[in-house]
């Protein structure tokens, strides 16, 4: 039951594509005191699909960012591949280093709108038809991309990473042309395995909180 006596879903509209904590009510035409959102920006559904492994494939957690949006010695964690080993802590945050990285760059961050966050997660279903893989869930965000699906056994995450973002780079491309020498994505990103059910679940529903359009089951 909600705060007005009413039984019903909350769904929160695309972290960071709207304004913070805008809600709309599935199947009901209550419209809430709009003060109790400036007290509960972070309200989000707390039921999503419940998802089980495919035993004949693995579930894939693939995530990468757009270019120069986080950079090695950024508050926010990265990974040097270079210097660092799995299991090993993330690269320090250095304001040193991260200007140093940032005149390295060729052009300037990349960071998506709206209109090309919501462009990304209609290709990403797409994608996965043409890859073959078993699409659960996707998001756009401003900076980065999540994508949730099921792959073959024998196939690895990063190799599927790879091609998914040179297809969504070049169906981005095809809408909104890159000047020479210029790129979507960062180096590199992460491909995670996922080995049981409660680790699916947790991470699609921390996938679903940030689409720039309204997750629908």
């Amino acid at each position: 039951m909600t705060k007005w006596g009413i039984s019903c879903r909350w769904i929160e509209v695309g972290r960071g594509g709207g304004p913070p904590g805008s809600l709309v009510k599935k199947a009901s035409r209550v419209v809430p005191d709009p003060e109790y959102f400036k007290r509960k920006v972070n309200v989000v559904p707390l039921v999503y699909p419940h998802q089980t492994l495919d035993s004949t494939r693995t579930s894939w957690h693939i995530t990468f960012g757009t270019y120069g949006a986080r950079l090695h010695g950024d508050d926010r964690p990265t990974v040097d591949k270079q210097y660092n080993q799995p299991g090993e802590d993330f690269v320090a945050a250095s304001p040193r280093r991260k200007q140093f990285e940032r005149e390295k760059m060729k052009f300037p961050p990349r960071y998506f709108t709206l209109e090309q966050r919501k462009f990304v997660e209609v290709q990403l279903p797409a994608i996965c038809v043409r890859g073959g893989w078993s699409y659960r869930i996707c998001a756009g965000g401003a900076d980065h991309v999540h994508l949730l699906c099921d792959i073959r056994k024998e196939i690895h995450g990063e190799k599927v990473r790879r091609l998914v973002k040179r297809w969504v780079g070049q169906a981005l491309s095809e809408r909104w042309p890159l000047k020479q020498g210029e790129s979507w994505w960062a180096d590199e990103g992460s491909n995670i395995a996922i080995h049981d059910n409660s680790y699916l679940n947790n991470a699609f529903a921390y996938i679903a909180r940030q689409r720039a359009t309204l997750f629908e089951e």
